[in-house]
């Protein structure tokens, strides 16, 4: 019996199954890969269709869908854990693998109670809106508005030339911010804030995505984890250690760092080996001082040191007496301080000088006596030698130029004695992962004492890549395709005159195979809606 539903490229009303789509001419057979739903799966009495695969963590599989009743594009994630599950049955059903089953069940009902107090509070400032909960399948299926909009991450790319301030990137975080901090008021905590999961929409303001159990969100536990490199928190990284809001704390500090100096901050499992994370404004000086220290506050490794909540943290970067007063540094009482000390300092000075006065006149009067008592008599006196003072130790700083970074990581000797800080940077002519530049230079005289702090410039590799083929690619996932290599691209529509699939990529100005540097921006032709004329002539 065929059931009435749209298609799920372009929402045209259809009967399913058919081959394809009479409206956009997509191809409505299943590609979908094995062990997934088949495109055009129906869920809740026929409500809701699914459409293509997107992508598969941990904790389930994602795929492209349309809500048949309301007529708009949606999000639905299916709760389906790797390591739990057997596979799935003719009939769609998913299997729990063999002892496996209470587990299985116990974090199916996590994912549900999560998604389905997420629908309760959504719509709100800074989420993506959960619109449905749906059973099926012995599973639950997670139904969420289509957030349009580029990936904070994309956004970045493209204003990299022209980036905005540090309070400027500040606001625009502001409503992820707010829609984390509402989500903590409800007992729920994100742990997978990253620029990944934050979308920009172009007529909206910031809102975040990629919501997930605990278990998807912390090594060690039963579902395979996905934790983001450089911005998941130290507690994260082991399922022994206590979470809290401040782990949201952890990866909002670690945006906004990314955000205001270009870097990824240094990932937790380099940073426990004692690699250095330098404060924003040491790599952007354009950063005022208080948000450069509010940040690092945010990304401290300790839980109890770190700024405890969401509110604490939007309120310290908005006013700098705030900020002062969070971390303990007034102004005023700085003022206060130094004077008290310099009071302080000016009464030793003088105690000091008392006492030598003294002790030069009982000297004299010694010396006077003395000679008294020989008669006149020039014999010499031994006077106190001076004491010298003791001499600063120094080291030599090595030469680092040349030498991979990883060799430099596993010298006991250069960890003992100093600190480093990272910046990455091309090269045509040093493969990645080599030390280009270094500062202080080789050579140069540092305090032993304290490890003095070495900033290397490390090779990123070659500028050139390769173009991949995308030729034929629907739009999203071409731009997936060239984001993940690392591809600066523009995008144009051209007309289509029956040539080539609507809203896939018809050509590029670059043949695949082709290298180019990294820093060049390839432009892809997506092919518009077909002519009239095409549409006649079939």
């Amino acid at each position: 019996m065929s059931i009435a539903s749209l298609c799920p490229y372009c929402l045209g009303e259809i009967e399913l199954p058919r081959d394809q789509c009479p409206f956009c001419g997509k191809d409505l057979q299943n590609h979908n890969p094995t062990g997934a739903l088949a495109l055009g799966t129906q869920l809740s009495d026929g409500r809701y269709t699914i459409g293509e695969y997107v992508s598969a963590d941990g904790e389930g599989l994602l795929y492209r869908g349309v809500d048949n009743q309301a007529a708009v594009f949606l999000t639905i994630k299916e709760y389906f854990p790797v390591t739990l599950s057997s596979g799935r049955t003719r009939a769609g059903s998913i299997q729990p693998k063999a002892g496996a089953e209470v587990l299985f069940k116990t974090i199916r009902m996590d994912f549900e109670d999560l998604y389905s107090t997420l629908q309760k509070i959504t719509p709100a400032t800074g989420l993506v809106n959960v619109v449905d909960v749906v059973e099926a399948n012995n599973t639950v299926y997670a139904v969420m508005e289509s957030a349009r909009g580029v990936t904070l991450t994309r956004y970045m790319e493209l204003h990299a030339k022209k980036p905005l301030s540090a309070r400027e990137n500040a606001e625009l975080l502001r409503p992820v911010m707010e829609g984390v901090a509402y989500l903590h008021k409800h007992g729920i905590m994100h742990r997978g804030i990253c620029p990944d999961n934050i979308l920009l929409p172009i007529d909206g303001s910031a809102c975040l995505t990629g919501y997930a159990t605990q278990g998807l969100r912390t090594a060690g536990g039963e579902l395979r984890p996905k934790l983001y490199s450089g911005y998941s928190a130290p507690e994260q990284y082991s399922a022994n250690e206590f979470e809290g809001f401040f782990t949201d704390v952890y990866a909002l500090a670690a945006v906004l760092y990314r955000m205001v100096t270009g870097r990824v901050p240094v990932p937790v499992p380099q940073r426990e080996t004692g690699e250095e994370m330098p404060e924003p404004n040491f790599i952007n000086p354009s950063v005022p001082s208080y948000i450069s220290r509010v940040i690092s506050c945010g990304l401290r490794m300790n839980t109890q040191s770190r700024m405890q909540t969401v509110e604490e943290f939007m309120a310290a970067l908005s006013d700098q007496s705030e900020a002062n007063a969070m971390l303990g540094k007034s102004p005023q009482k700085g003022k206060k301080q130094k004077l008290t000390g310099s009071i302080r300092s000016a009464g030793r000075l003088f105690t000091v000088f008392a006492v030598l006065l003294v002790v030069l006149l009982i000297l004299v009067f010694w010396i006077v006596l003395r000679i008294g008592g020989n008669g006149g008599d020039s014999n010499p006196v031994s006077t106190p030698q001076q004491t010298s003072q003791p001499q600063t130790q120094t080291l030599r700083v090595p030469d680092f130029v040349g030498m991979s970074y990883s060799d430099i990581r596993a010298n006991e000797e250069y960890l003992a004695n100093f600190r480093f800080a990272i910046t990455e940077a091309y090269s045509d002519t040093q493969e990645e992962g080599t030390v280009l530049m270094q500062d202080p230079v080789a050579g140069s005289s540092v305090d032993a004492e304290t490890k003095a702090v070495i900033c290397l410039t490390i090779s990123k590799g070659i500028t050139q890549i390769t173009m991949p083929d995308i030729t034929g690619y629907s739009q999203a996932d071409a731009e997936q395709l060239l984001y993940e290599s690392g591809i600066s691209f523009r995008v144009v529509e051209v007309e289509n005159n029956g040539e080539y699939a609507q809203g896939c990529v018809a050509f590029c100005d670059k043949d695949p195979g082709e290298t180019f540097d990294k820093e060049t921006t390839i432009t892809v032709y997506i092919a518009g809606e077909r002519t009239q004329s095409a549409e006649t002539t079939e």
